[in-house]
């Protein structure tokens, strides 16, 4: 269900109507560049309609969609799962699923947004442009799928990565408690760096005291050792950054319940888990990991060959414990499980400069919601910066993300679709 053109034009001009105003004065004489703006500017709209402005919003879309999807085929389940929470916020996680056609359970694919809440403005409007138009009978006689909407609806709902408890949904899912004993000594020596006690004061000096912090650390431990202490997971400091928990968050039991009720009977699943983030701008990047088995290594390279593919042994990168798609792998010892983390780049944080925007938007916004601001301009300035980097309002980068996202679902679930269910054979 698409929303109506007239919304997504009052919605979009109120964000970028300047630019759009400026763009029409300039080539108001120009007929032919006049011509490829309107062009550009339909597809910008296009664009606009998929990214929902709230969580509330999305939801209510995600539902609407989902209601379609059952009218149009045969078995389509709807889930609601009411999260709680400390204000008596409605939240939930919400999911749809769409048998594989025939009768026949050959492959499951799973597509998940907001594990990090305040990212599933992106993911959202991915399954919806993929809810809207992914679908056809032909994918679905070769395959099932189950769209969970929002597993960290708090997040998503007050803007943050983290779920109400201060965890990061992303280090925190396993099958049993050993994980919550998991060790990060590196982070144990930033603590103090990383999780500051006192209001932000986000001046330039405050800024440049804090680059220079993150330059020395740069040098002295080398950027793989440094990103690996700080993102890799801590267990330790409940109000830190990258807290992974103390004890599974309520999404753990829920998700493996859907797992149990709609996998179960898949021979092979597929597992997609949506962000934004990390990585070059407007680039779609690929995270896995090399603890996983040789069968599930050898399926990954079946799928995505030709693409560049992440993992923790690679320079510069990190390995996180508690990883949401690592846990769907390890919670079925009798089938093929493939697991990816799609990640849109927002700020080129593979570069220094990149990198330390990103860290020093993490520190802030954390410290912020804990212990305040010294003033109005550093509020607006590091939850603005906090939102742009998981969530931009750039129209053409949300245009990209939408379109890399289209083709790289047809790729790889046609890919998917022709792959042997049995291990061992291609």
């Amino acid at each position: 269900m698409t929303r109506s053109p007239q919304s997504v034009w009052s919605k979009t001009l109120r964000i970028h109507g300047d630019k759009y105003y400026a763009f029409s004065m300039y080539f108001l004489f120009k007929p032919s560049i006049f011509a490829l703006l309107i062009l550009s500017t339909h597809s910008l709209v296009w664009a606009e309609a998929f990214y929902p402005t709230s969580f509330e919003e999305s939801r209510q879309h995600f539902v609407q969609q989902a209601h379609q999807l059952e009218k149009k085929y045969k078995g389509v389940q709807i889930v609601k799962i009411p999260i709680s929470n400390k204000h008596g916020d409605d939240l939930s996680i919400d999911a749809v699923y769409v048998p594989q056609i025939g009768g026949q359970r050959e492959r499951l694919v799973i597509i998940t947004s907001g594990t990090h809440g305040i990212e599933a403005f992106t993911g959202a409007a991915i399954q919806s442009q993929f809810m809207e138009s992914g679908f056809d009978m032909g994918s679905l006689h070769n395959m099932g799928f189950l769209i969970v909407h929002s597993m960290n609806p708090w997040g998503f709902h007050h803007k943050r990565r983290v779920t109400e408890n201060n965890v990061d949904l992303n280090r925190n899912f396993s099958l049993d408690n050993k994980l919550f004993e998991t060790q990060n000594p590196g982070y144990t020596k930033l603590n103090t760096f990383l999780n500051p006690l006192d209001p932000v004061n986000a001046t330039l000096f405050s800024e440049v005291g804090l680059f220079i912090k993150s330059l020395w650390l740069l040098v002295t431990m080398g950027r793989a050792t440094l990103a690996q202490a700080v993102v890799g997971g801590q267990y330790k400091y409940p109000k830190g950054v990258y807290f992974g928990g103390g004890k599974h968050e309520p999404q753990v039991p829920l998700f493996q319940n859907l797992l149990k009720r709609f996998a179960h009977s898949y021979k092979s699943v597929f597992h997609i888990d949506l962000h934004t983030g990390y990585g070059e701008r407007g680039r779609l990047h690929f995270f896995s990991s090399n603890r996983f088995s040789d069968v599930v290594k050898s399926r990954i390279q079946q799928i995505f060959q030709g693409f560049t593919i992440d993992t923790g042994d690679d320079k510069d990168f990190y390995e996180n414990s508690g990883g949401f798609t690592q846990h769907t792998v390890s919670f079925f010892t009798d089938k093929l499980v493939i697991p990816m983390v799609f990640e849109f780049g927002t700020l080129d944080s593979q570069t220094t400069m990149g990198g330390f925007a990103s860290l020093r938007n993490s520190i802030w916004e954390n410290q912020g919601y804990l212990y305040g601001y010294v003033d109005e301009f550093s509020k607006k300035k590091v939850l603005e910066d906090y939102s742009e980097m998981f969530n931009p309002t750039d129209p053409t980068w949300r245009e990209k993300a939408l379109k890399t996202a289209k083709e790289s679902f047809a790729t790889f679930l046609d890919r998917f679709g022709k792959m042997s269910t049995t291990p061992g054979q291609n």
